[in-house]
């Protein structure tokens, strides 16, 4: 996620559930490759099942207090026109 609104995208997305299909199409990857990703961030405690959302499972990463801070910081630092 690049330009100004990457750092604030990348705090909501966070915190929102997401389906295979809508990182599929977010990500332009295989449904296969974000299958695979979501396992393997799932068996590192990134990821994990968040209900559904319709039929499809739905999946919410796990972002450490620290590093919505870190986040939160960045965005408000992007937006001071610092380069």
């Amino acid at each position: 996620m690049g330009g100004e609104g990457g750092l604030d995208q990348a705090f909501l997305v966070g915190n929102m559930k997401q389906t295979i299909p809508m990182l599929e199409e977010s990500t332009g990857l295989s449904f296969k490759t974000v299958q695979k990703v979501l396992q393997r961030l799932s068996g590192k405690g990134f990821v994990a099942p968040g209900g559904k959302i319709g039929n499809a499972q739905a999946y919410q990463f796990r972002l450490e207090k620290e590093l919505r801070e870190l986040i939160e910081w960045a965005t408000k630092y992007q937006f001071t026109g610092a380069d």
